[in-house]
Order: C-alpha cells, then structure tokens, then sequence
C-alpha cells in the first residue's frame, strides 16, 4: 500500500459515482424526483430482480445518479428500518468512482477510518465492480466504486427499469425537460463544534484539501450564523461542503436540520446546469417548490451589476428582469459568476433539499448571497415556528421516579436524564433559560451526551466529561468570535466549586491525580511561554500585571488568558499565579489579579478592563446577554453543581 499523499497527477477519485437515499417508499420517491426534477428511471432491483429484502429505484438527470431504496421486509433490515424512523428519507450514501477501491480503502482505514465493508468485487453477466463502503458523519457512508469495464445499466443486481417493471412512464416524455448535468457539491450539515473534526476527516482520509471556507463573521443575519469549510479532492471534482450553526439570538436554519434529523445528515444535493433559466423555467412548469428572495435583493444587485460588469472580465449577461422572475441568485467576482437558486425542503421534516447552480468561470459557493438566503430561510422557519429564540428553554426532561431514588449501578442514559432533568430546574427556578438553552443544546441534549460517553456504561470517571465540556463549549462559540476572552473565570469558577465533589473520586479512579487536565495544561502553557523571548518591541504591546492583562491578540486568544508578555515579566511560578493571585467578583464576570510583585495591590478587586479600546468596546448585545447569564452562574455558583450530589452517592460506592 502506498502511503504517498494524493495529488492532481495520482488522485484515485474521479467525481461522484450516485447517491443513494434510504426512504420509507422507494417507488414513490423516485416517481417524486422523475415528476418534479426532471429525473428519469433507468434501473431497478427489487423482487422481480431477486432482491428479498429491499427495492432499489435509480434514476438519472444528465450524469446526477439518485437511487432511492427501502426496506421490503423490514425485519430483515432494522438497522435501515430505525434510521429512517429517527430521521426520514434522507441520504445514506455518497458514492465515489475511484480507479482503484482497494487503494483507497486500505489508505483510509491505514488513518483511522471506520470500515462499512471491505473491498469485494461483485458481477453479473455484464462484468465486475469492486466496492467498499466507509463510514463518515452522522449514519453517512461513502461507498468507493471501481468500475472495471462493467457494461450494464447501472450496478450488479440492477436491472433496466422498463423491462423490470414492464412499465415506462408516460410522463417523462411529456413534461419539459430539464438539462441537469452533474452533481456539482453535496453539504453535510453538523452539530455544533463537529465542522472542524469531520474535515479533519476528509483531510486524513482522502487527502482532501480545504477549498473554501466562511466563518460566522461572513456569514449571519440579525438572528443565526453558520461556520462552513468545503473539503475537495485533489483534483476538485468532488466537493464536499461541512455546516455547522454558529451562535445567534435564534436557532439557525443548519441547527434545525439536526433537530428534526437528529444528527449529522447531508442537507442539500447541489446539481448544476448549463442553462439555468431553462432548468428552473421546466422546473417551476413541473410544479418544483422554491425559494422565495425579496425583491430589495434584486434592487440592490442591479446597482451593483451597473459598476461591476463596466470592469468585469466576465459581465453578467442573462436578464435580470427574468432572474428576480425566476427568484435565480447571483454572486459573482471580477473573473466570473454563478447562478444559484434553491428549493424548499423535498419532505415534511425541513431536510432535504436541492440546489440547481449555474457556474461561469466561478467556483465559489454563493457566499454573498448567504445574508440574502439565509433571509428567506429564516422566513420559512418562521411559518414552521421554528425561529425560536435561543434564551427560550428547550422542553423540560421527564424523568421517573425510581431513576431518581435509585444509586446503585446507574446507566448513563438514566444519569444523562437525572443531570438534564436537575440543571433544567436549576435553570428554570433562577431565571436562567438563555442558560438553559445553550447548555442544552451544547452539553445536555442526548446527541452529545451518547457522542462524550464511550459506552451506555459509565466507564471510569467519564462522568467528569460534562464538566469540562462546559468549557470547550463557550470557549468555542463566544470567546474567540466575540473577541471577548474573559468568559474563561466562569469555567475557572465551575471546576473550583466542582472539584470537591468530583477530587476524591477522580483521584481514586484515574491514578490518583492531583490536578485536573486543565490545571496541567495551564502550566505547560506557562511554561512554554517562560521560555519564548518577548521579541516584539515593549511598545508594542501594553502589559499590566495589576489586573495581569496585555493587549496582544495572544492573550484574549488564549484558553487561559496568558501571553508571553506577562509571563516573562512575572518571574514567578505558574500554580503561585493560577491558585493564589487569581480572585473572584461576584459584581462581574471578569477576572481580577492582584499584582503578584507589589503588596500594596493585595486587596485590589477592581475588574480588569483591556487594555485593548477595540476590544473592550465592542458592543455586542448577543455577548453581553451572556455575560448577564456568566453573572447569575457564578452567584449561584454552588447551586449550578448540585445536579452532581445525585451522583456523588454512587461514586463512593465504586
């Protein structure tokens, strides 16, 4: 096996080979696809093929392959039955035509990646086909195909649909036909601070590479946010873009995604066209569902276009009287532009959907009609009611009474809705549901409560998890997008009143630890810094060790507030700086030093402001209203652990 990185000249991968859609009735989704889209049937597999156990639709628009399968026989098939009962129809699988599958499996699992099935070759009277099938986010697989001079229709076990099913659609002949011509993305949507692992992935696995990206700055409204990368092949004709919400007042339209899908799930299959005014044209004549843009979108684009296609070196030329008719998107940059539009949601759950995408000499993603989209997306939200406020608490955890009264080998599911259950009242009692909410979404719900756990077993002190990812969780979404990093007492807070209820059981079951990580990173990071030089000039930054503060990005980018600056300055050890000259507020949720070279700052308790005007002044309502929520945390610091006490019992027992 071969361990050299992919490049343009030996990429395996040569674009999408299909998708396929695990649905509760394949027959009528595919009909769905041929009616509205512009898809046609070419194949099946079902029980007139032999197939016992599932039926295989496949239908084509250009080279965008569909396959629509569900179960026949669901007892034979409970894992495809159960998964399409916890999120609807939806994308399993996201294959990939690769000129040699045993390559590139042996490669991927060789960097840690979860196997499906290993590489097989299957045949039929028209040849052979080698597959393997990868795992990826959420119930996602990525099968490879390698196809080796097969001749049939579509895959071994398929059969032309015609003569299968003895029956040809009339109204694929009837209905405007719509030029499609290949899957040109597919957008995997992920929980919350699950972007950069899944792209990690793809950079490990397939050796893809980081094509495009836009973070919540680019690209949010008033109300919700998201994070997207796009990891591509080497040669970039697989595109995969990865979604992630970021923080807003309301819930964004990726998070409600993964509410009604229940996980990581493919959003949208992005098809693209050569002429997109025909496409949508056939498209809404077929009764295709789209988006609606508001019409200052339109007005505001024809006084862009009239300065930028004097310059461009490739002027939009299609008429913008048709696009707004039409509700067509536009981006563009000074080589060339795209075309985009979008379609509702394809199911009653607000899932899956479909982007048909014209490009001229543009490979971007429509990142400046992001704000405009994401517009009407909120609009639709809406109508759903599902634009709720994130400081609206989620609906309270039932629990029964005997997972309350019993101590003695609990399971992590009856702990997870014990912990839920106490921190939703602590929260609802003191009027803390902006609270509530974030930690819910974050920590609490059972998505990323099973994704922390190893086992439905406690294993150890894995309990703990849900301490630390306190921290991670606002260290991630507020400190470093807000440009606010003194969010970073309250964890400091959490793990000090935690400590006396977790220590005795942590050090008795991880090998007697005196510290917790954080406190061991802390001096590692300490010492690191003692020894890097302060080479920038000492009017560069401005340090105060009274309130141990610096106005260099290093120090509000750290996980604990410390910067070489201060540190070389200090002279002295860091568990002395961290455990004795840190003191609490309780009027604000800022950290306050004492001078740890001058006596006479003993009894300073003012908070510490930057240094930094530009940081310290920013006004964001959204950072502020957590700050409120950081302040009524560490008041009722000791109630907001009680949810532990339960637990404390069972711990001393084992």
């Amino acid at each position: 096996m071969s361990t050299a990185a992919y490049t343009k000249e030996n990429n395996p991968f040569s674009g999408f080979d299909h998708l396929r859609f695990t649905v509760t009735n394949a027959k009528q989704a595919a009909s769905y696809y041929c009616t509205r889209l512009g898809f046609k049937h070419f194949a099946y597999r079902g029980l007139e093929t032999g197939s016992r156990e599932t039926a295989a639709h496949a239908v084509k628009c250009g080279d965008a392959v569909f396959v629509f399968e569900s179960p026949i026989q669901p007892h034979l098939q409970q894992e495809m039955t159960q998964e399409i009962a916890r999120r609807g129809d939806g994308v399993k699988d996201v294959s990939f035509t690769v000129s040699d599958c045993k390559a590139v499996y042996e490669k991927a699992i060789a960097r840690g990646a979860e196997s499906v099935s290993a590489p097989e070759e299957i045949s039929d009277e028209d040849g052979t086909v080698i597959v393997a099938t990868l795992k990826t986010y959420g119930d996602v697989q990525h099968t490879l195909i390698e196809r080796k001079n097969y001749k049939g229709v579509f895959l071994p076990g398929f059969k032309d649909s015609v003569t299968a099913l003895r029956h040809n659609d009339p109204l694929e002949s009837i209905l405007p036909s719509v030029p499609l011509a290949f899957i040109d993305h597919v957008v995997g949507n992920q929980p919350d601070d699950m972007m950069e692992p899944v792209a990690d992935f793809y950079e490990k696995a397939f050796d893809f590479h980081r094509f495009w990206s836009v973070d919540d700055k680019q690209v949010h409204t008033e109300y919700s946010a998201l994070r997207s990368v796009v990891m591509a092949d080497p040669a970039e004709k697989i595109k995969v873009p990865i979604n992630e919400p970021a923080f807003g007042k309301k819930k964004s339209q990726i998070q409600e995604f993964v509410d009604f899908y229940g996980g990581a799930g493919v959003q949208h299959i992005a098809i693209n066209t050569p002429d997109i005014i025909t496409s949508i044209t056939n498209l809404r004549a077929r009764g295709c569902d789209f988006l609606t843009i508001p019409d200052k979108y339109y007005d505001t684009l024809r006084k862009a276009l009239a300065v930028h296609n004097q310059t461009a070196k490739r002027p939009i030329v299609e008429d913008l009287d048709i696009l707004q008719k039409l509700q067509i998107m536009v981006d563009y940059d000074e080589n060339g532009y795209l075309l985009q539009i979008f379609t509702r949601p394809l199911e009653d759950r607000p899932t899956v959907f479909v982007e048909i995408i014209q490009r001229n000499n543009h490979n971007g993603f429509g990142a400046g009609n992001f704000k405009s989209l994401f517009e009407s997306l909120e609009l639709e939200q809406e109508l759903r009611g599902n634009l709720t406020d994130m400081e609206q608490p989620q609906a309270a955890p039932t629990v029964r009474s005997d997972l309350l009264q019993d101590e003695f080998q609990v399971m992590a599911t009856q702990i997870h809705k014990r912990c839920a259950y106490e921190m939703y009242t602590f929260c609802r009692e003191n009027d803390l549901a902006y609270a509530w909410a974030f930690l819910y979404r974050n920590v609490y719900s059972y998505f990323w409560w099973r994704a922390r756990l190893s086992s439905l077993q406690v294993p150890n002190a894995k309990t703990t998890m849900m301490i630390e990812s306190h921290w991670r969780v606002l260290k991630r979404n507020h400190l470093h997008h807000y440009n606010r990093p003194r969010l970073d007492p309250l964890i400091y807070l959490m793990f000090d009143y935690c400590q006396a209820l977790v220590g005795t059981y942590q050090q008795k079951v991880v090998m007697r630890r005196d510290t917790f990580s954080w406190e061991r990173e802390f001096v590692s990071t300490w010492n690191r810094h003692i020894r890097q030089a302060a080479d920038v000039p000492r009017d560069g930054y401005t340090t105060d060790l009274s309130q141990w503060v610096c106005n260099c990005p290093y120090f509000y980018q750290s996980r604990f507030l410390i910067c070489k600056h201060p540190v070389r300055q200090s002279g002295r050890g860091p568990i002395t700086v961290f455990q004795y000259f840190i003191k609490r507020s309780t009027e604000s949720p800022f950290i306050v030093m004492q001078d740890i070279s001058d006596p006479a700052y003993q009894n300073n308790n003012r908070p510490g402001d930057l240094p930094d005007s530009i940081v310290t002044n920013i006004n964001d309502s959204d950072g502020d209203a957590m700050f409120g929520v950081v302040v009524k945390l560490m008041s009722n610091g000791n109630k907001l652990f009680a949810f532990l006490g339960d637990m404390k019992q069972w711990w001393s027992r084992h």
